[in-house]
């Protein structure tokens, strides 16, 4: 049964791709990943101890640099909603009108980065980004973390249960619509084993993201594609006293390590949150990337997060990234690929600046209205005087 459905599925592609308007590349274009939560203060100890080796290859072949997310939104620094919409759109909270993680995406009152391409003829593959239901069909490709929500229930014993608005209404939780009913096909899970419910959308997502990746990769390549993974964020809340002792202390790196290295894999069955480690969603994350880029050969890569994470000494949760917390608000920005400078940081880098630096790489028009702007410092002199930055008066 499961060859049948693969095989339906693989066929609907085929016959859907070009309808979406996918523009006809030898190579995708960019992939964006995001990794809610991700800081530097456990990459580079993981890093140095052999650990990562996907982000770290990135890293050495790229440029690195961290960004605040307080400008996104200074009255609740680092609330996932309003600095992810900023990294979408290159604006600020006020002005993309995202506040909730239950507003549908016709609220977003600024363009993202996917709706640009669309409007400039190109299509797009988003899966788990913040603030995308109702999936937007003329953007080309998206899976709205309700989606993955509903699919990971069917495959594991998961929890909460969501209560994000227009679950049941299964026939639109995605773009195509039937994809919603593909996509745990392929994905090896044994037993319905008990999983948190982010890490296990997860997994549907990484799954989806290499299927779709191999599948598009052979025919008419999307020029973006975006990816939010939420399970680093998850384990840091829970566990990330493990792992710093006090707020402004540092990380206990000996303990990182030792979680590093006592990681078999994802978190299934009877392992549970013993798990549930900070190091252990930080490896899983690199191995799918690692598996990605083996699979889907794409031209740039960009990797980030919005913020960090901190000790807190009240209340179950450990980890926090909010107001109390300023040591937490930086997030972590990596870009590879042909033009940009290898083994270099970003000093001054800004939220703002990434919607920009986006557009620039997927060589749409710059609004000259946004806060921010491209990191050119992030580019070979001579990448800029082949492709200037164009610009244009708004988006």
């Amino acid at each position: 049964m499961n060859g049948l459905r693969v095989r339906a599925s693989t066929w609907s592609w085929l016959l859907v791709l070009p309808l979406l308007g996918v523009a006809c590349a030898e190579q995708p274009k960019l992939l964006v990943v995001g990794l809610v939560g991700a800081t530097w203060k456990v990459i580079d100890p993981l890093m140095e101890a052999g650990h990562l080796p996907a982000i770290h290859a990135l890293v050495r072949k790229g440029v690195r640099g961290e960004f605040s997310c307080v400008p996104a939104a200074p009255a609740f620094p680092c609330f996932a909603p309003p600095v992810w919409g900023a990294l979408a759109t290159g604006q600020p909270a006020d002005v993309h009108g995202l506040d909730s993680p239950y507003q549908p995406q016709y609220d977003r009152t600024s363009p993202a980065i996917w709706s640009l391409l669309a409007e400039h003829g190109g299509s797009s593959v988003v899966i788990s980004w913040f603030n995308t239901w109702p999936p937007d069909s003329a953007a080309g490709i998206q899976i709205p973390p309700p989606a993955l929500s509903y699919a990971a229930r069917e495959i594991y014993d998961t929890w909460p249960e969501s209560q994000h608005p227009g679950l049941e209404d299964r026939d639109h939780h995605t773009s195509p619509g039937w994809l919603a009913r593909t996509l745990t096909v392929g994905l090896d899970v044994d037993g319905r084993p008990p999983t948190p419910g982010a890490l296990a959308a997860d997994r549907v997502a990484m799954h989806n993201a290499r299927r779709i990746g191999a599948w598009t990769s052979r025919l008419d390549a999307p020029e973006l594609t975006m990816l939010v993974l939420h399970g680093i964020d998850i384990a840091e809340h829970a566990s990330w006293g493990t792992i710093q002792s006090a707020t402004g202390a540092p990380i206990d790196e000996a303990t990182l390590r030792a979680q590093a290295d006592a990681w078999t894999g994802p978190i299934n069955g009877s392992q549970g949150e013993v798990a549930l480690t900070p190091a252990s969603q930080y490896l899983e994350a690199d191995r799918f990337l690692a598996e990605l880029l083996e699979t889907v050969k794409y031209q740039t890569v960009v990797v980030l997060s919005a913020s960090g994470m901190s000790r807190v000494h009240d209340g179950i949760l450990t980890g926090q990234h909010g107001p109390s917390v300023p040591e937490a608000h930086f997030g972590i920005l990596i870009m590879r690929g042909p033009g940009i400078r290898r083994g270099a940081r970003l000093e001054n880098a800004s939220i703002f600046d990434v919607a920009p630096t986006l557009a620039h790489l997927l060589d749409l028009p710059v609004a000259d209205d946004l806060p921010g702007h491209v990191l050119e410092e992030a580019f070979l002199e001579e990448e800029l005087e082949l492709r200037p930055v164009r610009s244009t008066e708004s988006w």
